[in-house]
């Protein structure tokens, strides 16, 4: 399952993300907190991307997309991503699109938006706290959902911060921008069928409720292959053949034989391979046993009794050899 999650500062996406990646079992992939961890491993695309940040400049669509790319490449992004603050802009969209044509990589299957009031997110901003280890990030609210130990991330220790851009009069300025970039976003993908919007004004408990039952059925992970010894091939998934041996595929060139030669072969009730090889012999037997010949191999071609006595009449004759009259008259003598 592909999700991507659309919602202003502040709507909850940091909290609903956490019940999604619980519920589908994919991975949360936060492009603020990749471009962060980018920067800090020092990567090629990292660096680029930290020049523009040290400046305090928006980092420019083609550095969001490329590391954006890089991560849903990874191994774990096969049965599903949830892209959470990406893609904000119409050329972002553009470019994943285009990103995941280029890849081959599945498709998003649904896009979530998380509608609230301004004055909601205010009021939701000014208490938020957040995780600062780039391998966590967990979100908490000092309301709604506080953490166990004041100020320390239940899952990693890590002490918890505020950002600068939580304080009131910075989230209605990052609000606006919000809201002039992501007009258009929201019109394509609900132009597209895949926009689910969600009153996100609610309890994070009530919301994720809403964002769960919008999903739909989860789809279960894609089982990995089984390996069945051989000739138990009848428990592979998918019948016999999917789990056949080399042996028994032999055996199934010999019955096919068998049955050209017009005795088929019963194989045994829920038997072995060997306890098959051994009724097809006996098979092969009575075939013998009507025809006079052993199965599987080609008759000798008969030979034209006229055109050999053709080629007799037409050989030349040789003559006998002369007899010596010395010889003869010896015996006489004798």
């Amino acid at each position: 399952m592909n999700v991507v999650l659309l919602g202003a500062p502040g709507a909850g996406k940091g909290t609903q993300a956490q019940h999604i990646r619980k519920a589908a079992g994919i991975p949360h992939i936060a492009t603020g907190d990749m471009l962060r961890a980018a920067a800090a491993e020092g990567t090629q695309v990292g660096l680029r991307a930290r020049s523009y940040m040290d400046r305090g400049e928006l980092v420019p669509d083609e550095v969001v997309v490329a590391i954006v790319a890089e991560r849903l490449s990874q191994p774990d992004c096969r049965s599903g991503w949830l892209l959470d603050g990406f893609p904000r802009t119409g050329a972002q969209a553009e470019a994943l699109d285009r990103t995941i044509w280029e890849r081959g990589l599945r498709p998003m299957d649904h896009v979530i938006y998380l509608s609230v009031s301004p004055e909601t997110v205010v009021e939701r901003l000014s208490g938020r706290r957040v995780c600062p280890n780039t391998e966590c990030g967990t979100a908490y609210h000092l309301e709604f959902l506080p953490p166990k130990k004041d100020s320390v991330c239940d899952r990693c220790g890590t002490g918890l911060i505020r950002r600068d851009d939580d304080v009131p009069e910075t989230v209605r300025s990052r609000l606006e921008t919000y809201e002039s970039r992501t007009a258009g976003l929201v019109a394509r993908y609900r132009e597209a069928g895949l926009l689910v919007e969600i009153d996100a004004s609610g309890t994070p408990e009530e919301v994720a409720e809403q964002v769960l039952e919008a999903l739909g059925p989860i789809p279960e992970p894609a089982a990995e292959p089984v390996e069945v010894p051989p000739g138990n091939a009848s428990a592979a998934p998918g019948g016999a053949a999917a789990g056949a041996s080399a042996k028994e595929t032999a055996a199934g060139k010999k019955e096919a034989v068998a049955l050209s030669s017009g005795g088929p072969a019963k194989p045994h009730p829920g038997g072995t391979g060997k306890q098959d090889r051994a009724a097809l012999k006996k098979s092969a037997r009575k075939v013998a046993g009507k025809t006079g010949k052993k199965p599987g191999k080609k008759p000798k071609k008969k030979a034209n009794k006229q055109a050999k006595k053709n080629a007799k009449s037409k050989a030349p004759k040789r003559k006998a050899p002369k007899k010596r009259a010395g010889k003869k008259v010896a015996k006489k003598r004798r």
